[in-house]
C-alpha cells in the first residue's frame, strides 16, 4: 500500500458536481441525511444555506428570503406569528420537524417522517469532513460570515470550501475573517456587470443561474480569473426542465461546476460525454488548489466501505479498498476519471 497525492480536478473541462441542498429527491433538503446521500452519489461538493440562531449557533436551513420558517416545517407552538430562524434559539430550532403534508419537499414521505430536522453547521461540516465532500456554504444571515469561516478553519476545510452569497458584503466579511477562504458572488437575475461586481469584493468565483450561463459569459468570467458555477432553482420552479438534455447543454458552456438537484443524473450525463465538454476552463478552479492524500494501490479502481449514518457524533470516515485485479495490463491506472475521495475508477473500467 502506498500513499499517493492526487489532484482533485486536474483539468476542469468536466464540471464538478454540486448537490443543491444535498440530494433533495432522496432526503429532506439541507439535512444530514440529504448530504450523506449526496456523498453516496459520488458528487464532488454539496451546497447548503447558513443562518444564525438567536443564541449564536450557525444552522443549515433555507427558509424564506429573510430566514422565515417556511411551509416545510411543522411549528404548532409557533404558528401565532411569522418567526424567523434568527428569532429562535438553537434548542428551539433543533426541535422543529418537517411537515408531512403541504410542504415543498420532493423526497419520499417516509424519509420526511424519519428526518431529524434542521442540523447545525458544525454537524454538516463534520459530515463533509468524513465523506470528503467539498462544502459550498451559501451565507444567508447577516452575521454568518465570520462564524462560518471559523468553523471551516476548525475542521480543516478552508482549502476546499467556498463561501457564496447574494449579499456581497458578506463575502467581504468572509475575506476579512480569513483571506484564504474562497468566495463566490451569487447572481439570480442577469447582471451585465457581474464580473466587475465580483472583482470589487475580491470574489474567486461567480455563481449564475442556469439559464444565464452561456459560453460567452463563462469565457468572460474566466478571462477575469473567475471560476463559474451554474445553479438550478428548487424543483418547484424548474417546471420539469431538469433533464439530462439540460445538464448536457449547461456542461457545454464550459462552467467549472454545476449545482443541481439530481447529482446522480448529472454524473451519468457527464460520464456519457466526451472529455472536452465545451469551453476550456483553464483559468477557473485549478486542480493544484484542491489536492487530497489518499491510500490506494497504483490502479485507481476502488470500492468504498462506508458505515451507516447514525448522526453527527457517529460519523466514521470512509475507507477506500482497492479491488482492481488488472493492474499490470491497465495503462491508464494512474488517471482516474473521477478523482474525488468517494469514487475511483480507471478510465478503462478494468
Amino acid at each position: 500500500m502506498v500513499v499517493a497525492e492526487v489532484q482533485a480536478w486536474p483539468c476542469i473541462t468536466r464540471p464538478r458536481v454540486v448537490g443543491h441542498r444535498g440530494a433533495m429527491y432522496r432526503e429532506p433538503e439541507n439535512t444530514l441525511k440529504s448530504i450523506w446521500e449526496c456523498a453516496k452519489t459520488g458528487a464532488d461538493s454539496v451546497e447548503f444555506d447558513v443562518w444564525m440562531t438567536k443564541d449564536g449557533v450557525p444552522v443549515v436551513y433555507h427558509g424564506g428570503e429573510h430566514g422565515e420558517i417556511d411551509t416545510n416545517m411543522s411549528v404548532p407552538t409557533l404558528d401565532a406569528q411569522r418567526l424567523r430562524i434568527e428569532d429562535l434559539t438553537w434548542s428551539q430550532v433543533a426541535s422543529l420537524r418537517f411537515r408531512i403534508s403541504g410542504s415543498e419537499l420532493v423526497c419520499p414521505t417516509a424519509r420526511v417522517i424519519a428526518s431529524k430536522g434542521i442540523p447545525s453547521l458544525r454537524g454538516v461540516l463534520e459530515l463533509c469532513k468524513a465523506t470528503g465532500l467539498r462544502p459550498t456554504c451559501e451565507l444567508k444571515g447577516s452575521n454568518t460570515a465570520e462564524p462560518t469561516v471559523r468553523l471551516l478553519v476548525q475542521f480543516g476545510l478552508l482549502e476546499t470550501a467556498t463561501c457564496s452569497s447574494f449579499k456581497l458584503d458578506l463575502l467581504v466579511q468572509a475575506k476579512q475573517a480569513d483571506h484564504r477562504v474562497r468566495t463566490a458572488a451569487l447572481f439570480d437575475n442577469f447582471e451585465p456587470n457581474f464580473v466587475v461586481k465580483s472583482k470589487a469584493v475580491h470574489a474567486d468565483e461567480v455563481h449564475v443561474r442556469w439559464d444565464h450561463a452561456t459560453r460567452q459569459r463563462v469565457q468572460t468570467a474566466h478571462d477575469a480569473g473567475l471560476a463559474v458555477m451554474a445553479w438550478v432553482n428548487h424543483p418547484k420552479y424548474m417546471s420539469g426542465q431538469e433533464t439530462a438534455e439540460l445538464y448536457r447543454a449547461i456542461a457545454r458552456t464550459g462552467v467549472d461546476a454545476m449545482c443541481i438537484n439530481k447529482p446522480e443524473l448529472l454524473i451519468k450525463v457527464l460520464d456519457s460525454m466526451p472529455s472536452g465538454l465545451g469551453e476550456s476552463a483553464s483559468t477557473g478552479i485549478q486542480g493544484s488548489d484542491l489536492r487530497v492524500s489518499l491510500n490506494f494501490k497504483p490502479c485507481a479502481r476502488a470500492s468504498l466501505e462506508r458505515t451507516k449514518l447514525a448522526g453527527p457524533s457517529n460519523i466514521v470516515p470512509v475507507s477506500v479498498a482497492p479491488v482492481c485485479s488488472n493492474e499490470a495490463a491497465c495503462s491508464d491506472h494512474t488517471q482516474p476519471t473521477r478523482t474525488r475521495s468517494v469514487v475511483r475508477f480507471c478510465r478503462r473500467r478494468c
